[in-house]
């Protein structure tokens, strides 16, 4: 039985409009990951001396991890 030739057309397109879906959805979820990695780093180093500091050039590094990073409700 030989394969219908659009068929065969429509799903080749199919297959790549699919790989180029999971393409997407892997590399958001890579991003994820590698965010939630950086975010539980964050959280375990030692701040008590930056929140000492009073110098203005440190005050961007008080900023709040949550205020920087919105993965959490993926966790």
């Amino acid at each position: 039985m030989a394969a219908d030739p659009e068929e065969k057309a429509r799903l080749e397109v199919a297959l790549s409009a699919s790989r180029n879906i999971l393409t997407h959805v892997n590399h958001a979820v890579q991003e994820c990951e590698n965010r939630q990695k950086l975010i539980d780093l964050q959280q375990r180093l030692d701040t008590r001396h930056i929140e000492n500091l009073t110098d203005p050039v440190t005050a961007q590094y008080k900023v709040s991890i949550c205020e920087c990073y919105s993965c959490r409700s993926f966790k």
